[in-house]
């Protein structure tokens, strides 16, 4: 009975010597795996930036670049001579098309522009370009 329980024993332990073996080797791959599928999703995540990323910073830094009023005017006035007095509102264009078909004055109005408005004077400015787009006097 002796010899039984010690073949038993024995047998046992090389059973669970080759369980826990085995678990160690399934838990290398199963690490191994989530460390490829954490690097492929890396590189996948940094590409989608990299392709995306650009427009859309730019489109955003384009849409919310917003610059004093009186900034705004003294940019103006480097490209065209401004009455003395301050002008009636300054407005940021949100809806350009709307625009466009009001008049054929705002046909190349872009959101993101200026209308500079005084008593008898409209003035279309493009920030981003530093340029003014279009005048027009009510004299």
């Amino acid at each position: 009975m002796n010899k039984i329980l010690r073949r038993s024993s024995r047998y046992s332990k090389k059973v669970a010597k080759f369980f826990l073996n085995m678990c160690d080797l399934i838990m290398k791959e199963i690490f191994t795996f989530k460390k490829t599928l954490m690097g492929i999703c890396l590189v996948l995540l940094v590409t989608l930036l990299f392709v995306f990323g650009k427009d859309m910073i730019s489109t955003t830094l384009a849409k919310t670049v917003v610059v004093s009023e009186g900034e705004i005017i003294r940019r103006v006035s480097l490209h065209t001579a401004l009455p003395q007095e301050a002008p009636t509102s300054i407005v940021r264009v949100k809806d350009a098309e709307t625009l466009r078909t009001q008049h054929i004055f705002y046909k190349d109005i872009k959101e993101g522009d200026y209308i500079i408005i005084y008593t008898n004077r409209v003035i279309i400015y493009d920030l981003r370009t530093d340029t003014v787009l279009g005048e027009k006097s009510s004299q």
